[in-house]
C-alpha cells in the first residue's frame, strides 16, 4: 500500500511473541493497514502512558519471544524514543520493542481480539486509500473506507440531528482517536463521501503521521470514538 510521506525512518528489526504476532496481523487485516502501522500505533500507546524498567522486567520474566525477526521501518521521533529508553534500561533494541508490543497485544480483551479480513478484500480497500493519499492536501473532497457499523450510526445521526456526514466526521476528528484498538469485527468496509476544513485535514494527517497510520485508519478511529463515548454527542448540539 502507497504510504504517505513521513520523513525520515529508520529500519528496525523486533521479535514477538506467537500471541502477539496472531493478534498483528489479523488487526492489521480487519482495519485494512499494515503490520507495521498496528506495532507503531501500539508502541506509540504505550510510550503515552510512560515506560518503566519494573514493567520492562515483568514483561521479560512473563512474554517468550520468538526467535524469527520482524524489520518495519519506523519514524524518526519513535525511533529516537526507543534509542533514549533503551540507552537508560540497558535493553536491546528488538527486545524492548517486542515485549512492549507483544504485552500490548497479548493484553487485548477478547472482543478486541479481531477477525481475519478476506484477501478478496484487499484490492479494493488499497487502491481506494491509494488514491486518496494521492491527492493534494488542500482538497478537502474526500472518501472513507469505513466499517458498514460505523457508517450506519454517522447517518442515523445525520438524518437524525440535520447534520451533514461532513459536519460529523469533522466533528469526530476534533474529539480525537479512541485510545486503543476499535472493536470494529470483520474486514468489509464501505465508501462513505464527505469534505473536510483544510485545517481539520492537516490535523487528522498530521496526527496519522505521527503514529505511523493510515489516514483512513486515524479518521475511523476518530468516528469510533465519538460514538463509543456516547456523551460526547451531546456536544453536537
Amino acid at each position: 500500500m502507497p504510504r504517505m510521506n513521513r520523513g525520515k525512518t529508520k529500519r528496525l528489526s523486533i521479535r514477538l511473541s506467537e500471541t502477539a504476532q496472531k493478534r498483528i496481523k489479523n488487526a492489521a487485516e480487519n482495519l485494512s493497514v499494515s503490520r507495521a502501522s498496528m506495532i507503531m500505533y501500539a508502541l506509540g500507546e504505550q510510550f503515552d502512558k510512560g515506560i518503566t524498567q519494573e514493567q520492562l522486567l515483568t514483561l521479560q520474566n512473563k512474554i517468550v519471544l520468538e526467535e524469527q525477526h520482524l524489520a518495519i521501518s519506523v519514524p524518526k521521533h519513535l525511533s529516537e524514543k526507543i534509542e533514549q529508553y533503551t540507552t537508560d534500561f540497558d535493553f536491546k533494541k528488538n527486545i524492548f520493542v517486542g515485549l512492549l508490543v507483544s504485552g500490548y497485544f497479548e493484553a487485548l480483551s477478547p472482543e478486541n481480539q479481531v477477525i481475519q479480513k478476506k484477501e478478496s478484500d484487499e484490492d479494493q480497500i488499497e487502491g481506494v486509500d491509494a488514491e486518496n493519499e494521492k491527492k493534494k492536501r488542500k482538497n478537502q473532497n474526500l472518501t472513507l473506507l469505513i466499517h458498514p457499523l460505523l457508517k450506519e450510526k454517522v447517518n442515523e445521526l445525520a438524518e437524525e440531528k440535520f447534520f451533514t456526514k461532513s459536519f460529523i466526521v469533522a466533528r469526530a476528528i476534533e474529539h480525537g482517536r479512541f485510545k486503543g484498538i476499535p472493536d470494529l469485527p470483520g474486514a468489509e468496509r464501505e465508501l462513505l463521501s464527505y469534505t473536510l476544513p483544510e485545517d481539520t485535514y492537516k490535523e487528522a494527517v498530521k496526527q496519522a503521521d505521527l503514529l505511523g497510520v493510515s489516514l483512513h485508519f486515524y479518521i475511523e478511529s476518530c468516528v469510533y470514538n465519538l460514538f463509543e463515548n456516547g456523551k460526547k454527542l451531546l456536544e453536537l448540539e
